[in-house]
């Protein structure tokens, strides 16, 4: 159990480190900054079992005698987003900004281990921290460069906590099962005959191609909306085009699909190629489609999914976690790790109570710092009450 005084240090580490990454925003795998900041506090608190694994991001072991391996995992990169907070802590790096709370899930892994490593009487086996770049992509994600790592068949089990500002503060929810959806990208470039536009009988338009093209596939996602299955199919980027009087050579049309299973995803991908092919004959056009597979869909083991709820219940009560009953339709690369190892990734409520609360990836999100702590509490808990119920 934490005392009063730990958590009062842990609010005030916690406030530290989040706004100092908050400050100094990095994306993608472009994260050198922050995974050499990241191994500095933890050579402060004196934990030296650090490896570099993909490009920037890190594996941490704490090895506490016999036991099992439990993993938890922070991702610390950014978003290509200019903040419009005005705060103390904004985002000094322009166009890049921690649009989706990372910030605070690197604040909480380090004050966990920091905790963990100081109080060893307290649990045994390994805990090993898995600090990663590129959750946002680019595809495949930062976590398709860990999956794989040696280190990985050790693990029993697999945690870690996302910042929500649609649950309530002092609350965390997570989905048994199927819990985030796969995402999926198709990027389509449409090559047609240009010409004058007052002669378009003598010109072959790539748009009327893009556009039909794009009422196919919403008739497609209106056909599949009829499944008891969550599917969705979405249309995000048209171009083509230069002025009023001229037919472009060239459109191009990009959309995301996300879905719940590995028959619907499939399923998904081959009529969006065969519309592809149908318009591609019907329209005289040629379309070259570009499919990227992403990242698979977010499985909650129930084993796993139990330790979570457990470990919250004991930090503040039943009536502080939510079973959630829909599957979320965002997607995330802890999956990568979920398909291998049994896991759980769970949303920590950030919300305020007396403020505006900005959805995730908008350029004024902010959150309740105070619920940082709670979710330390949690991860120490996974920990501490594996070792009791042998999860």
């Amino acid at each position: 159990m934490i005392d009063i005084d730990e958590k009062e240090k842990h609010i005030k580490e916690l406030k530290r480190l989040r706004r100092m990454f908050h400050k100094h925003p990095e994306t993608g795998f472009d994260c050198a900054w922050t995974s050499a900041k990241i191994r500095d506090e933890l050579l402060d608190y004196g934990i030296e079992a650090i490896e570099n694994v993909g490009v920037h991001s890190l594996l941490v072991t704490l090895d506490n005698e016999e036991g099992s391996t439990i993993g938890l995992r922070a991702d610390f990169d950014a978003l290509p987003i200019t903040e419009e907070n005005d705060v103390l802590y904004r985002s000094e790096q322009t166009g890049k900004m921690h649009a989706c709370g990372h910030d605070g899930h690197t604040a909480m892994l380090l004050v966990t281990l920091r905790y963990l490593h100081e109080h060893r009487e307290q649990w045994s086996g390994r805990v090993i921290g898995i600090f990663q770049e590129a959750e946002e992509g680019p595809l495949p994600g930062g976590a398709s460069k860990i999956k794989d790592h040696a280190t990985m068949a050790s693990f029993d089990y697999v945690f870690a906590l996302h910042l929500s500002p649609d649950v309530p503060m002092g609350h965390i929810a997570a989905k048994k099962g199927a819990a985030m959806a796969s995402v999926d990208i198709f990027d389509a470039v449409v090559h047609g005959q240009g010409g004058h536009a007052a002669y378009p009988e003598k010109a072959i338009n790539p748009l009327n191609a893009v556009a039909e093209i794009t009422t196919t596939i919403q008739a497609f996602h209106q056909s599949l909306m009829k499944n008891k299955e969550p599917v969705t199919l979405s249309v995000t980027k048209i171009q083509g085009g230069t002025t009023f009087n001229v037919i472009p050579e060239v459109a191009s049309i990009t959309g995301t699909i996300r879905t719940f299973s590995k028959a619907m995803r499939k399923h998904v991908q081959t009529t969006i190629e065969t519309i592809m092919k149908d318009i591609e004959r019907k329209r005289r056009v040629t379309v070259d489609l570009d499919y990227k597979i992403g990242y698979p869909s977010v499985y909650n083991d129930p084993s796993a999914w139990s330790a979570m709820r457990d470990a919250v219940i004991h930090a503040g009560g039943e009536e502080t976690f939510v079973d959630m009953k829909d599957p979320m339709r965002v997607s995330e690369d802890f999956s990568y790790y979920a398909q291998k190892i049994p896991g759980c990734i769970a949303w920590l409520g950030v919300a305020y109570e007396d403020n505006i609360n900005h959805p995730l990836h908008h350029p004024k999100f902010d959150f309740d710092e105070k619920a940082l702590s709670y979710g330390v509490e949690v991860l120490i808990n996974i920990v501490t009450q594996g070792e009791e119920e042998n999860i």
